[in-house]
């Protein structure tokens, strides 16, 4: 790779690296609070929608879709900038037997940079309280 491709490729992983940073805390609890406090709702057959905006930026758009049964999160989409070039960021989110809901998926869109980050979180095993002593 020459030095060029390399001063690009660095550049793209730094950017990579701070936009997930950013995404992070759109899922982060405190922010899903925080949207929901300050967000319009509406109700939906079986489910709550939450729509909130100008929660780190005057441009964010945020839609976290929670259940109407046990009111736990199932979607969030994000609509952001990061250095003036729009990102979007989707997580979808599931439920642990009898247990909290866990990020299942997150999907990160930097079109400027034509780049898709998807990270996925699977095989959450509720473990045995025997096994802690």
């Amino acid at each position: 790779m020459g030095p060029l491709k390399a001063r690009k490729a660095a550049g793209v992983k730094e950017d990579v690296q701070a936009v997930m940073q950013m995404a992070g805390r759109y899922a982060n609890p405190q922010t899903l609070r925080d949207a929901i406090q300050k967000g319009e709702i509406w109700e939906g057959q079986g489910y709550l929608r939450v729509q909130a905006r100008s929660l780190f930026i005057p441009i964010d758009e945020m839609i976290v879709v929670v259940s109407g049964s046990n009111f736990l999160p199932a979607k969030i989409d994000c609509k952001t900038q990061y250095e003036g070039s729009p990102v979007t960021i989707a997580v979808d989110y599931g439920q642990m037997p009898n247990g909290p809901s866990v990020m299942t998926r997150m999907t990160v869109q930097i079109p400027g940079e034509d780049i898709v980050v998807n990270v996925e979180s699977f095989d959450h095993v509720k473990l045995a309280a025997s096994n802690f002593q």
